[in-house]
C-alpha cells in the first residue's frame, strides 16, 4: 500500500476490487465440423471462431477461474471443447465409483432436443411430467476423478426422471483431457452421439436449434467448489442458483450452416461487451475499460497522480482534525493524473444525506494499492478442520453408530452442506467424512472393520440404497456382482409390489452383511463382497441387530432379544430386558469379549450389559 501525501490513513483492503461481474451470453452457435474430429484433448482440428468465454467474476478471476466453451457438430455427433483457465487443473477430489463430479472440476451441459424448440411442450411443459414424445432433455456431467478415471454421466428427462447412462462412453461417447504446459489450465474434449441426445425420429441438421446451457465447476482448494453458469435465453428471468431445473432460462443454440464466423464479443451481466479477435486460431479478449469507477461530482477540484494503476481511497479532513468526507473508497484509477471533484458535503449514510461543511481550511490524504492477497488463518466457532468438516451434519440428528478397533462411525438422518457420515478416532478427532450425493442420510450403518455399510434414505440425487466405503480411507468400494457402490432394495426384493423401502437395522461380520426389515419381519443375509443375497431369515418385528459371526446374530424382536442361527434360521430367546411401560430396545452392540450392550429408550434411558 502506498501513500499519495505525507499523511497516511488506516485502511483495511481486500484482494478483489469492488466490482465482480459475471458473463451472461444470450444464445449460442454450434459450427459444422471442418473435417474429422479426433478426441485427443487438442484443438488443432477445431473451428474456434464461435466460442464463448464464461467467468463468474471477470474483474478479478478472468485469469484464474474461467473457461472457453466451443461446440461443433456433424451428422453423428455433437462435439464440445472446454479450455479451462484453472490454477489447479484436473484435481477433482471425488471418485467416479460413488461421488458426484459437480463437487469439483467438471463440465455440466444441459441440452434439450426437439423438432421445434419453440413448441409448447418444450417452452412450457407440465411441472412434473416426463418429456414429450419427441422431446429429450439430457443433463451431462463430464469429469475426470482423482484416480484418472473419467465419465460422461447422462441423466435424461427435464426432471431427471427418464433414466440415463452412468457413463455414455459405453454407448459411443468419447472424452479426452490434456493439461496445459504452463500448468495454468487444461483442455477437455467431448464427442457425444446425437442418438443419445435425441428421441427416435428426431434427426439434427443444419439450421435447427437445440436448448443449451453450461455449468462449469472448479475445485477450490481441497474441498471447495466454484460454479459458473452461462448461455441463457434472452428476455426471461435467469436463475443462477437452481439452473439445473430452470430450463425456461436455458439458451438457444443454432446449428450453423457455415463455420469460420466473426467471433462474438464477451457479454457481461450488466450488458457491456468486449471485443474478441482470433490470434493464431485462438480467441483473445480486449478487456479495455473493464474496470471502471464512478467518480464523485462537485465543484472543488483535487488533483492526484498515480505512478501505476491501483485502487485509491481518499479522505478529506476538517479543521478539527476529523475526517469529514470519505470521497473515494477503493476506486480503481489508471496510472497518471486525475482530477477528483468534491461537492462540499460530508459523508452520507443510509440514514441521512451528506451535509454542507462549514467554511474553513480542509486537507486531503489518499492511499492506494494494486491488490492485497488473503491468507487463511483458521476458522472461528467450528468443531472441525473446516466449516464443512465439523462434527455432525446440517439436517436431522445422529441416527446410527458403529465401531471397530480404534474408530467410531456416526451417521446422521440428513446432510447437505455438511456430510452425514463421519469416521473419528477414540478422542473424537475426525478422520474422514462422506456424503452419498448432494443430499443424503447415513443410517442405519455397520462395519466389519474393513468396510463401512450405510443406508442412504434420500433419493434426490441417487437411488436409495446401502452403499459401502473403505473403513480406513472413506473411499467408495464396489459390490463386485453389482458393479457399483449401491445395493438397492430391488437387488434384495426384486420387483415385489410390497417390498420395504428401507431397512430397520444393519450389522456385518464374517464376510456377511445382515439387513433387518421390521416389515415383513426378515433378516436378509448378503455376501459382503458380491452384494448377492445368500438367504432370508424370518424374525418377527425385527428391530436392532448385532452380528457376532457369520453364523450367530442377535436381534431385537418386540420386547425381547433373540439369538438367531444364520445357517438354519432357527431362533431362541436370549434375554428379555425388564422394560418400563414406555420403554423399547433401540440399539444392540457386541464387544470383543462377547458382551451384549442393549440401548434402552423411553422413560428409562440406559444401556443394559449382558454377559455372553
Amino acid at each position: 500500500m502506498r501513500q499519495l501525501t505525507a499523511a497516511l490513513g488506516l485502511l483495511m483492503a481486500v484482494y478483489f476490487s469492488a466490482q465482480a461481474t459475471e458473463t451472461e451470453h444470450l444464445d449460442f452457435e454450434i459450427l459444422p465440423a471442418p473435417g474429422k474430429v479426433a478426441i485427443d484433448g487438442r484443438h488443432d482440428d477445431w473451428d474456434l471462431s464461435a466460442g464463448i468465454f464464461a467467468c463468474g467474476n471477470v474483474e478479478n478471476a478472468a485469469s484464474q477461474f474461467a473457461v472457453w466453451f466451443h461446440a461443433m457438430y456433424d451428422r453423428d455427433n455433437l462435439y464440445m471443447l472446454a479450455r479451462w483457465v484453472d490454477p489447479t487443473p484436473m484435481n477433482n477430489p471425488g471418485t467416479v465409483k460413488g461421488d458426484y463430479g459437480f463437487n469439483g472440476d467438471c463440465l455440466q451441459v444441459r441440452i434439450i432436443t426437439a423438432p421445434d424448440i419453440t413448441a409448447r411442450e418444450v417452452v412450457s411443459p407440465e411441472r412434473n411430467a416426463k418429456d414429450a414424445a419427441l422431446v429429450r432433455a439430457s443433463h451431462l456431467t463430464c469429469w475426470r476423478d482423482r484416480d484418472g478415471l473419467d465419465v460422461i454421466d447422462v441423466a435424461w428427462g427435464r426432471n431427471f426422471n427418464e433414466g440415463g447412462l452412468k457413463n455414455a462412453k459405453t454407448e459411443g461417447a468419447l472424452q479426452a483431457f490434456a493439461a496445459w504446459p504452463d500448468g495454468k489450465g487444461y483442455t477437455q474434449e467431448i464427442a457425444i452421439p446425437w442418438k443419445l441426445l435425441c428421441k427416435p425420429g428426431v434427426e439434427m441438421k443444419a439450421g435447427m436449434r437445440i436448448v443449451l446451457t453450461i455449468e462449469p465447476n472448479f475445485t477450490i482448494g481441497t474441498g471447495g467448489r466454484l460454479s459458473i453458469k452461462d448461455i441463457f435465453k434472452p428476455g426471461v428471468p435467469i436463475d443462477r442458483v437452481f439452473t439445473f431445473t430452470a430450463s425456461r432460462c436455458w439458451g438457444h443454440a443454432t446449428l450453423a450452416e457455415k463455420g469460420n464466423v466473426q467471433p462474438r464479443p464477451v457479454r457481461l451481466s450488466d450488458g457491456r461487451e468486449f471485443a474478441v479477435r482470433l490470434e493464431g486460431g485462438l480467441p483473445v479478449v480486449d478487456w479495455t475499460g473493464l474496470i471502471r469507477s464512478r467518480m464523485p461530482e462537485g465543484f472543488k477540484e483535487i488533483a492526484i497522480t498515480l505512478p501505476e494503476d491501483g485502487y485509491v481511497s481518499l479522505n478529506i479532513w476538517g479543521p478539527g482534525g476529523m475526517v469529514v468526507r470519505q470521497l473515494l473508497t477503493c476506486h480503481f484509477l489508471t496510472k497518471g493524473t486525475h482530477r477528483i471533484m468534491w461537492d462540499g458535503l460530508t459523508t452520507m449514510s443510509v440514514r441521512r444525506p451528506g451535509m454542507p461543511v462549514a467554511a474553513g481550511q480542509y486537507t486531503w490524504e489518499a492511499i492506494y494499492h494494486t491488490g492485497i492477497g488473503l491468507r487463511l488463518r483458521g476458522w472461528a466457532g467450528n468443531s472441525g478442520p473446516a466449516p464443512w468438516r465439523g462434527w455432525g451434519a446440517d439436517h436431522g440428528n445422529p441416527q446410527g453408530v458403529a465401531a471397530a478397533a480404534d474408530r467410531v462411525y456416526v451417521g446422521w438422518t440428513g446432510g447437505e452442506g455438511d456430510k452425514p457420515l463421519l469416521a473419528a478416532d477414540l478422542k473424537g478427532n475426525i478422520i474422514w467424512k462422506n456424503i452419498r450425493g448432494g443430499i443424503a442420510s447415513a443410517a442405519p450403518l455397520a462395519t466389519d472393520g474393513t468396510t463401512v455399510y450405510a443406508f442412504n434414505n434420500v433419493g434426490q440425487y441417487v437411488a436409495k440404497g446401502i452403499y459401502r466405503l473403505d473403513a480406513k480411507t472413506g473411499r467408495y468400494t464396489e459390490w463386485t456382482a453389482l458393479n457399483g457402490t449401491d445395493l438397492l432394495m430391488k437387488h434384495i426384493w426384486g420387483d415385489a409390489a410390497d417390498a420395504p423401502g428401507a431397512p430397520s437395522a444393519l450389522a456385518a461380520a464374517g464376510g456377511k452383511v445382515f439387513i433387518g426389515f421390521q416389515k415383513p419381519g426378515t433378516i436378509v443375509i448378503v455376501d459382503a463382497v458380491t452384494g448377492l443375497v445368500d438367504r432370508k431369515l424370518a424374525v418377527p418385528s425385527v428391530g436392532a441387530i448385532a452380528a457376532a459371526s457369520a453364523q450367530r446374530v442377535l436381534a431385537v424382536s418386540g420386547t425381547q432379544i433373540l439369538e438367531v442361527d444364520a445357517a438354519s434360521g432357527q431362533t431362541r430367546p436370549f434375554v428379555k430386558p425388564a422394560l418400563g411401560e414406555k420403554d423399547w430396545i433401540s440399539a444392540l452392540a457386541l464387544d470383543k469379549a462377547g458382551n451384549l450392550y442393549a440401548g434402552i429408550r423411553g422413560e428409562n434411558h440406559q444401556v443394559l450389559v449382558y454377559a455372553p
